[in-house]
């Protein structure tokens, strides 16, 4: 083959030998670039994309789940680091410390003291809230059994069986708190002294008047005045024995027998007696 026919040939050959590796070249680029795009797109740095808004929605709907979560275990279960049945949110309200059962330090925790009525801020014994009972000895008798500052005006009446006679004692009683003993204090009101029924239908019956009777009253009744405005305190340590004799005096089956042990308890009433101080 001579030089023209060779140029000719390899002419011929050139163009169909250079395309395929021009078109190898450009599809590679464009596997490469579709590769990138959809790596971009993924991680939503193409418009269109979602998959930023996808990842943050998800982030924030775990943070909004955790958030309700806690939400509702701070409902369920308050936060009570002293344990004295108030949570630290309710003690943030009342002014008392979160940390300490007992604010004030008057050996009553914080939630007793606001469920009686008393200032957990102030030591019982500065500023006592005594609960008003009037006549209600009932109201005296839950009092006593954990030792709440309460009054009480209260009226006793003994039958004084061998004596004919029925002894009317009126009453103040209040309930104080001192360290570790609660005080019953006592104040006598005023007394009265009656016939007794029985009594009086034999003396009716034996032709004493009704006159007579009212005065002989008025006597025994002005022999016990002596004891009008007498007082004691007495300390318990056990609170139940507090509830046992107020029990005794609710139900009628208080007697003279049942006194205050007379060794513990101080006042002018305690002179009365040496053994029992009586009502």
């Amino acid at each position: 083959m001579d030089n023209s026919n060779l140029n000719n040939y390899q002419n011929q050959l050139a163009p169909k030998s250079r395309w395929p590796k021009i078109l190898i070249i450009i599809l590679l680029l464009l596997i490469v670039a579709a590769a990138a795009a959809a790596t971009l797109w993924q991680y939503g740095y193409l418009p269109g994309s979602d998959s930023k808004d996808i990842n943050t929605n998800t982030m924030t709907d775990r943070i909004t789940n955790q958030t309700n979560i806690n939400q509702t275990v701070t409902a369920t279960s308050p936060i009570d680091s002293d344990n004295d049945g108030l949570a630290d949110a309710e003690e943030a309200q009342y002014g008392t410390d979160p940390q300490k059962a007992d604010t004030d330090g008057d050996s009553y925790n914080d939630k007793q003291e606001i469920d009686s009525g008393h200032d957990p801020l102030v030591a019982y014994q500065e500023t006592p809230i005594i609960k008003d009972c009037s006549t209600n000895i009932d109201c005296l008798i839950e009092a006593a059994r954990i030792c709440n500052p309460a009054k009480l005006n209260y009226s006793i009446s003994l039958d004084m069986g061998p004596f004919g006679v029925i002894d009317t004692t009126k009453i103040y009683l209040e309930l104080k708190k001192e360290n570790n003993n609660c005080i019953l204090y006592e104040k006598i009101l005023a007394k009265e002294v009656k016939m007794s029924p029985e009594i009086r239908e034999q003396a009716l019956a034996a032709g004493v008047t009704e006159e007579q009777i009212a005065e002989q009253e008025k006597i025994s009744t002005e022999s016990t005045a002596f004891l009008i405005g007498k007082e004691m305190s007495c300390p318990f340590t056990d609170y139940n024995q507090i509830v046992d004799l107020l029990e005794k005096l609710e139900t009628g089956t208080f007697s003279s027998t049942d006194g205050f042990p007379s060794e513990d308890c101080t006042g002018s009433l305690v002179d009365m007696t040496k053994n029992d101080v009586i009502l």
